[in-house]
């Protein structure tokens, strides 16, 4: 990804390209305006509102905010002209031509440096760089009584976590001199105790309450104090480390996947990057009908798309887009010059989720993306998660799986996949019953979500079958890896009814770079996990190649 200054030059040059072409499109202007009477004139008007549309969604992103003013005004008369076409110029023809010409004045004015706004978003950025991985995470527990925080810590520290206890809330905010927090749980009545003011030293930490009882005017202190989760007792842990998990992904998740669809290619270029500034991943179409192409191969987690375009409207390629299952919940969000408010929500009403009006400011564009994408993607990971061990889903390994291999053959880096599954589970329900047998996939899970990278995926592809997506991993080091988590699972003794137990697993692992696509992976990690099983199982092969002999 580009650095902050190669952004900012990008933008400046950007501008100055802008410049450059205005000057012409502005004596484009007037001579439509003088030599109106020698073409036809709704072709003219027409042409000449066009013009005047997308210079009045351009001109203010680009730092000329009085001439997109201007410029609004008269694309509104132009409407109302084409809306009812005069027999003969109009009376006031000549006044709105005048108008046209002295929009050259409006080029004088001092431009602002566009790469402004962008930078300021740089801090948050390394801000959040700064987060641990998930099951490294630090988190406070605060809590009056002893016993309950100390039985919380202890399970927390089960599946990673790293706990501090404390009684009160004031304690807490004292320690943050020595060691900060990435979440923080509190006892609604510590802060009913110590006042909402203890809650200051917190601030900038995610923060998640629990109580003893469920009202109305409990929930709601929450909610003002701005709680992020909220749980009774005795909590129901599997949800608490979810939510956990959640709020350590937004505040160290991979960046945000953006497709930006509009004809006007300067306008559309400095959108990207500024959002490239703010850390997203951004791609450009200038060929609408590429759009199904796109975002089967980019798979973006929003669209931001134009109303107006060259041969297709906005309106028909979000409708498109709508007609697949795999886009139905994606993000259309509309970027138009359209200031008619009926329009608006016409094309919100066709299959777009939101509508903003050109020029925005880069914090504006910023803002509105963040928003909804965080939204979308905590939608849509309660969606794609499984109920029993809170890993991904059969259906969203797979998708993610195109994500990753197309992110590899990008970057050129390698990426190994991962199919595990514990050997005769089969017997363990039938002996312990299917509550330990549960309890034995959750410690599988959580084994693997210990010992994964922020970078990976891992799932639960269905039963007690498991799967992970290794990025930036060979197939050797893929295989230390599996090998290692295989030992140290089949090394955990599990008691039931007074019996101690221990169960194994095999694995398959594939590679990248021997596999043309997503579905070839999957199927040849899972060939090598039944060749595991059927050549005496607890162990981890690898998928056949050519060149390489698996370890």
């Amino acid at each position: 990804m580009a650095s902050q200054e190669e952004i900012a030059a990008r933008l400046r040059e950007l501008q100055d390209q802008y410049i450059s072409r205005l000057s012409n499109e502005l004596e484009t202007l007037s001579e439509l305006v003088e030599n109106i009477l020698s073409h036809d004139m709704a072709p003219t008007l027409q042409l000449l509102h066009q013009k005047l549309h997308k210079l009045a969604g351009s001109a203010g992103t680009f730092g000329f905010s009085t001439l997109g003013q201007q410029v609004r005004k008269l694309e509104i008369q132009t409407q109302l002209w084409l809306a009812n076409l005069p027999a003969e110029l109009p009376a006031d023809w000549n006044d709105f031509a005048a108008q046209v010409v002295n929009l050259r004045q409006c080029l004088s004015s001092k431009l602002p440096d566009p790469a402004e706004d962008t930078t300021q978003f740089q801090p948050m950025q390394e801000a959040a760089m700064e987060v641990p991985r998930h099951h490294e995470a630090s988190i406070y527990i605060v809590d009056s009584n002893q016993e309950r925080a100390e039985e919380l810590a202890f399970t927390l520290r089960h599946f990673g976590y790293s706990t501090s206890r404390f009684t009160s809330i004031t304690q807490g905010g004292l320690a943050l001199r020595q060691k900060r927090p990435q979440v923080v749980i509190i006892e609604v009545e510590a802060l009913e105790k110590e006042g909402t003011g203890s809650l200051m030293a917190f601030a900038n930490t995610p923060m998640v309450f629990t109580a003893a009882r469920d009202d109305f005017d409990t929930r709601i202190q929450v909610a003002r104090v701005g709680g992020q989760g909220f749980f009774l007792h005795p909590v129901d842990i599997p949800k608490l480390v979810d939510r956990l998990y959640q709020l350590l992904r937004t505040r160290n998740d991979k960046p945000y996947r953006v497709l930006i669809v509009d004809d006007d290619l300067e306008l559309a270029e400095h959108f990207k990057l500024t959002l490239q500034g703010a850390g997203m991943e951004v791609y450009l179409l200038e060929e609408p009908s590429h759009i199904l192409t796109t975002v089967q191969e980019q798979r973006p987690e929003i669209i931001l798309m134009d109303l107006n375009m060259p041969g297709y409207s906005g309106m028909e390629l979000a409708r498109l887009l709508r007609l697949q299952d795999d886009w139905l919940h994606t993000p259309i969000v509309y970027i138009s010059a359209e200031t008619d408010l009926k329009k608006q929500m016409n094309a919100v009403g066709f299959a777009g989720d939101d509508f903003l009006v050109k020029p925005l400011s880069n914090e504006q564009l910023v803002a509105a993306v963040t928003v909804r994408v965080a939204r979308a993607r905590m939608l849509s990971e309660l969606m794609a998660r499984d109920s029993l061990t809170g890993l991904f889903n059969h259906s969203r390994i797979k998708e993610q799986l195109v994500i990753e291999l197309a992110r590899a053959k990008r970057s050129g880096t390698p990426l190994s996949v991962v199919m595990l599954d514990m050997d005769k589970f089969k017997t363990v329900n039938d002996t312990y019953g299917h509550g330990v047998g549960d309890r034995v996939i959750k410690t599988l899970a959580h084994l693997l979500q210990q010992r994964a990278r922020q970078s990976d995926t891992v799932g639960r592809y269905g039963g007690e079958e498991f799967a992970a997506i290794l990025p930036d991993c060979d197939r050797d080091a893929a295989w230390k890896i599996v090998d290692d988590i295989r030992q140290r699972f089949g090394q955990v003794s599990f008691v039931s009814g007074g019996r101690e137990f221990h169960v194994t697993l095999s694995a398959g692992i594939a590679a990248s770079s021997h596999y043309n696509d997503s579905e070839a992976l999957l199927v040849a990690a899972d060939e090598a996990l039944y060749h595991a099983k059927h050549t005496g199982r607890n162990r981890v092969c690898m998928a056949p190649v050519e060149s390489a002999q698996a370890p």
